[in-house]
């Protein structure tokens, strides 16, 4: 878009123009284009470390808590 033809424009003009930045589609994250959410990305070398601690976390907590469960009665 030139100078030109912003001088014509206000704000509603340029987000219907530029629309497509604002659509959220599906894996393309917090508004990012392909491009940008690749630039984005780190693969962590040990895998799915975060599912694997919430996973040892939750079997902690169920065990305590049957374990607790046990000893109140």
């Amino acid at each position: 878009m030139s100078e030109a033809d912003e001088k014509y424009m206000d704000e509603y003009d340029k987000y219907n123009i530029e629309q497509d930045k604002y659509e959220n589609h599906a894996h393309s994250g917090k508004g990012r284009t392909k491009k940008e959410a690749a630039q984005h990305h780190y693969e962590d070398p040990s895998g799915h470390t975060r599912k694997a601690m919430q996973k040892l976390m939750n079997n902690a907590h169920k065990h305590t808590e049957k374990h607790s469960s046990r000893d109140n009665k």
